[in-house]
């Protein structure tokens, strides 16, 4: 797998060898790229359900701020950590080795939070919208923060979940990426 834009285009990065590993396709990636080519240039990101660290470690490429990288598989922490290494982005990079719905609650308590947070989890597991709902829960997120979520474009994510509203959804073969923003501040939907 490589990078597919930015200061480290064409850069190989390792990705483990494991049956239920699905990597976003090269395509997918490139498209939800050219979708936040002007958003991503100084801001925090988070990769929730990381894998390979992927879109992470593009983001960083084309410009992000830093990328935090949540993954509970071992192995894929181990791939995650030497792509970091070999990009030179010990800087910028964070790697939580945790269960996603943990990490969100230590995000918060450390009062850490992202311009962008992008997520593709397991398909057809149905957590797409529980992750939503769990995010919005927290204070890790800024006001103007954008949501993606990747997911099989069967399954259906409501329109609105917890504080966030979708403005963008597209379909990539089995794929689809859902675009959502805040639609009101939490204080005023509690």
């Amino acid at each position: 797998m490589k990078i597919l834009g930015g200061r480290d285009c064409s850069r190989l990065i390792k990705v483990p060898r494991l049956k239920e590993l699905r990597p976003t396709a090269d395509r997918v990636r490139k498209a939800l790229f050219d979708i936040l080519q002007e958003e991503i240039a100084g801001k925090d990101v988070l990769d929730l359900f990381s894998g390979s660290g992927a879109i992470g470690l593009e983001a960083i490429s084309r410009g992000a701020n830093s990328a935090c990288f949540v993954e509970r598989e071992k192995s894929c922490i181990i791939a995650i950590r030497e792509n970091i290494r070999l990009l030179g982005y010990e800087d910028r990079a964070f790697v939580i080795f945790d269960d996603v719905f943990k990490a969100l609650r230590d995000l918060d308590k450390s009062k850490k939070s992202f311009d962008i947070i992008i997520m593709d989890p397991p398909y057809r597991k149905s957590i797409e919208k529980k992750a939503l709902l769990k995010i919005s829960t927290y204070d890790i997120i800024k006001p103007s923060s954008l949501i993606v979520v990747e997911h099989i474009k069967t399954e259906q994510i409501p329109d609105c979940v917890g504080i966030f509203r979708l403005y963008k959804r597209s379909s990539y073969g089995d794929s689809a990426l859902s675009f959502y923003n805040v639609m009101s501040t939490k204080q005023g939907l509690r």
